[in-house]
């Protein structure tokens, strides 16, 4: 993680990865294709990464992956570890890294496995909220109402 200038002044990342996040905002976590959990598509966030990144000036690269390929008699099994670098327009950077697995009876595990380490390694690294803050891992749990509490005068 390169987050400081040649001269030791703090880029521009830090404050990038804020914006950034701001300009993504939450994705909604949905049913789709049959899966028994709601996911967060990874098209709906490249689309509204991509006008991010292009507005403020940034990249996203992939800068490392790893590649298993799990043995199974009954399917294709694909484990993917990804690392992404999160580049701001000065040259200082962020990583994060990504785990996806995949499975499949035909050649579809691998690009499943890729899919859900990138997106998991951008998600990580924005700490990309769902959009209705739901916790998608146990609906069974009822949403908990954080209360302000006032540091003004008279507490």
């Amino acid at each position: 993680m390169e987050v400081f200038n040649k001269d030791g002044t703090v880029g521009k990342i830090l404050g990038d990865l804020v914006e950034l996040r701001r300009l993504v905002g939450g994705l909604k976590a949905e049913r789709k294709g049959g899966v028994p959990f709601p996911v967060k598509s990874a098209k709906d966030l490249m689309s509204k990464l991509r006008g991010a990144l292009d507005e403020m000036n940034m990249s996203i690269l992939v800068v490392g992956q790893a590649i298993t390929h799990v043995p199974s008699e009954k399917q294709i099994i694909v484990h993917v570890v990804t690392t992404i670098r999160i580049v701001s327009s000065d040259g200082t950077f962020v990583e994060s890294v990504g785990s996806g697995h995949g499975a499949s009876n035909d050649d579809k595990a691998g690009g499943k496995a890729d899919t859900y380490a990138w997106k998991s390694a951008v998600v990580k690294a924005l700490s990309i909220p769902d959009e209705d803050m739901v916790d998608t891992d146990d609906e069974s749990k009822p949403v908990e109402v954080v209360k302000k509490f006032n540091f003004g005068k008279g507490r």
